[in-house]
């Protein structure tokens, strides 16, 4: 079944205390909820040790479904999912695509609603400093509003990944207007050095696209077009290369564009930008939400999942910004 936002938030209010993104634990009641790409559908799974069923979910249309019940069934089909905190086995849905929490980098939700302050929710503290962008509705929660002119955001003391290590960068944007919309930057203006995600001009479109100067690599869809896109930048082990990236737009593989140029990033003399044109291009002009950069090439699955359910949902954070679990990112396909 399905809760329609406004049903979601009548729950969240219900549960108020206990609630987050990817579940809730209401007394000894387990609810989980897999959240669906613009919150236009939530997937929710209910198991109750109990027989006094909150009359309320009830009301919502949550199913009670006993444990031990569950547990006897001998042709079950669902993949099962370890909640820790209560030591409870429930189950999922019938496909999963894991997120070693290990891979993650930094990842900013940008939930905080208020203030100038990113909460990194990977674990390794790297909270972002927000210039001028300001808080408005988002894809999921809230997002970053920029106003293209001089807004930021700051990884203080990370310079990025480096050398020809592997790495995906993820994000979503809502263009203000058709530009060379700066992203996700970082390293200093060399050839071979520097990495740029970034957007590409193509007459009245613009489209994504990294350059490592000296080369880039950009695809096809227009992605200003004052419509939410999700962006996938994966550079896969044993690369060496700009072109050998792949990019992803709304989980389609993009075409490949653009001069070669060897790489060898540096990560060490200017830490990563989100917004700021640095050494060329053009302020970031739109809304961005949920942006993370992992040190391993995520799959194609991966990314789906991401763009589909949420990067806390991907993540498995609890309320407080910590990773709870390795499994992460759980999916019908």
């Amino acid at each position: 079944m399905c809760l329609s936002p406004n049903e979601w938030e009548e729950t969240s209010t219900l549960l108020r205390g206990n609630a987050h993104y990817a579940g809730f634990q209401h007394d000894t009641t387990i609810i989980l909820q897999f959240r669906i790409k613009r919150q236009e559908k939530n997937n929710v799974l209910v198991l109750s040790k109990r027989a006094d069923f909150p009359p309320k979910l009830k009301s919502l249309g949550f199913q009670s479904v006993n444990l031990m019940k569950l547990r006897n069934r001998a042709n079950f089909t669902l993949v099962w999912l370890i909640v820790i905190a209560f030591g409870v086995l429930v189950t999922s849905i019938s496909h999963t695509a894991i997120l070693d929490p290990e891979t993650v980098e930094v990842a900013y939700l940008f939930d905080e609603g208020k203030g100038t302050v990113a909460k990194d929710i990977s674990g390794n503290g790297r909270d972002g400093e927000i210039s001028g962008a300001k808080y408005t509705k988002g894809v999921f929660g809230t997002c970053l509003d920029y106003d293209g002119k001089d807004d930021n955001l700051i990884v203080s003391g990370y310079a990025g990944i480096g050398g020809t290590d592997p790495r995906t960068t993820v994000f979503w944007f809502k263009a203000g207007d058709t530009r060379e919309h700066s992203w996700v930057k970082w390293g200093p203006n060399l050839t071979g050095e520097k990495y740029y995600v970034r957007a590409h001009l193509r007459g009245a479109e613009c489209n994504l696209r990294i350059e490592v100067a000296g080369g880039q690599n950009y695809g096809a869809d227009d992605v200003c077009d004052k419509e939410w896109h999700h962006m996938a930048v994966v550079f896969p082990k044993g690369s060496d290369a700009v072109k050998d990236h792949d990019l992803y737009v709304d989980g389609k593989l993009q075409s490949k564009e653009g001069n070669d140029q060897a790489m060898d990033t540096n990560a060490k003399d200017q830490e990563v930008n989100m917004g700021d044109f640095l050494a060329h291009h053009q302020f970031m002009f739109g809304l961005f939400d949920e942006v993370a950069i992992f040190n391993v090439d995520l799959t194609e699955k991966q990314i789906k999942a991401i763009m589909d359910n949420g990067l806390q949902a991907a993540l498995g954070v609890d309320p407080q910004g910590k990773l709870a679990t390795s499994w992460g990112m759980l999916k019908k396909y």
